[in-house]
């Protein structure tokens, strides 16, 4: 069981950049990977369906937001910058020439309501990672909220596909994950990566996903190849919201290397505070 879930962490982890971690929020959640789970949908997005609406304000996070394009108070040591600037390098073809056209032909035959179900239930579905880590971090009044959400929309939003915890109870969740956990325990950072595929981390964060990965409902999914259909439809739809923001942020930026860098680090160091 132990070789069966190590080899299915290495396919899913594969499949994360042909799903949507990838990709820089200059508006909603560069093609670089960002965390498991927690995006944010440009306003075009929000105000497509129904079922959108008010997403960013109750489960989401601004991963890499205006504000989190700044230089962080103290960066973060990059020793393995040349290995890490191919990595970047190798991500960034791999947007423009499979991720991109992907997640734009997906959005073509897909109706904007079912996607949005789509998403949503894939973040109902989350609820033991987030759960789990707001317990391990104190956060108990979050960890009561994570359950009340689940109870709801998988009861009266058919398995989450719509979410009346969030528009008619009005109650948040809170995308806690292990690196966050990690970092309330004054864990430090270590260094900066860039994995192929998966995008920024640190050595921390690298580490925490690990833990992430076993808290995941997909990775007890059996046959595995059931298991990676799953989890790159969940990360095609979810960059389906996104398409466009890359390209964006890239486009602005005097060194995109450095500029997903400092956002990522300074993203995760908010996270960690709040």
């Amino acid at each position: 069981m132990k070789s069966r879930q190590i080899t299915l962490l290495v396919i899913v982890s594969a499949t994360m950049f042909f799903s949507g971690n990838y990709v820089v929020e200059a508006s909603d959640h560069l093609p670089v990977a960002a965390k498991p789970s927690g995006t944010l949908v440009g306003a075009a997005d929000a105000q497509s369906s129904d079922n959108l609406e008010g997403t960013d304000e109750l489960y989401s996070d601004d991963l890499y937001g205006d504000e989190y394009v700044r230089k962080p108070e103290k960066s973060v040591a990059d020793p393995l910058y040349w290995l890490n600037y191919a990595m970047f390098s190798f991500n960034d073809k791999l947007y423009f020439w499979v991720l991109k056209p992907v997640a734009r032909g997906y959005k073509f035959i897909t109706p904007d309501p079912l996607r949005s179900g789509i998403r949503n239930f894939f973040h109902n579905s989350l609820f033991p990672l987030r759960f789990v880590n707001n317990l391990l971090q104190g956060k108990g009044g979050q960890a009561v909220s994570e359950v009340k959400s689940f109870a709801i929309n998988t009861v009266g939003g058919g398995l989450g596909f719509a979410t009346p915890a969030q528009y008619v109870f009005g109650i948040k969740t809170y995308n806690e994950d292990m690196g966050q956990t990690f970092g309330r325990y004054s864990v430090k950072e270590g260094f900066y990566l860039v994995l192929p595929l998966m995008g920024p981390s640190t050595l921390r964060d690298a580490v925490g996903s690990v833990g992430d990965f076993f808290l995941s409902p997909t990775t007890y999914i059996e046959p595995a190849e059931l298991a990676l259909g799953v989890s790159s439809l969940d990360r095609i739809n979810d960059v389906s919201f996104r398409i466009g923001d890359y390209e964006a942020l890239k486009k602005a930026a005097l060194d995109p290397y450095i500029s997903v860098k400092d956002a990522y680090i300074q993203m995760r160091r908010k996270q960690i505070q709040e």
